[in-house]
């Protein structure tokens, strides 16, 4: 509601069999789309969502694509604790339109805050 945008369970990524807080237990990684922000048609934005088990599950929300930047194909754990994305990112020549070049994005869980990672 706060960003006037829908979300639909269909365009979800999910991750479950990863620890991504290092208690030993898996934790459950998400990567969902808001279409529709502010009342654009195409404007859309999309966030990583971990829910942690060493926290009580509650979630940890980082935005991590938009239109006309990346968007989002995938999720995967990366070395280690790394949370990695796949994304399709967009060129300067056609920045609201195509994307134009795959690219990988990385996160680690860290002091109960998602933060880009290295490799």
């Amino acid at each position: 509601r706060e960003l006037r945008a829908e979300e639909y369970c269909q365009f979800r990524s999910y991750e479950t069999l990863s620890d991504v807080d290092g208690d030993r237990v898996n934790d459950f990684l998400m990567v969902f789309a808001l279409e529709g922000v502010g009342g654009g048609g195409n404007s859309v934005v999309q966030f990583l969502v971990v829910f942690p088990s060493g926290s009580q599950w509650q979630p940890v929300i980082a935005e991590v694509g938009r239109r006309g930047q990346r968007i989002v194909q995938s999720i995967h754990r990366g070395s280690g604790r790394v949370i990695q994305l796949e994304t399709l990112e967009y060129g300067r020549s056609d920045a609201m339109c195509c994307p134009t070049r795959k690219s990988i994005l990385r996160f680690a869980l860290t002091n109960g805050e998602l933060r880009p990672a290295e490799k």
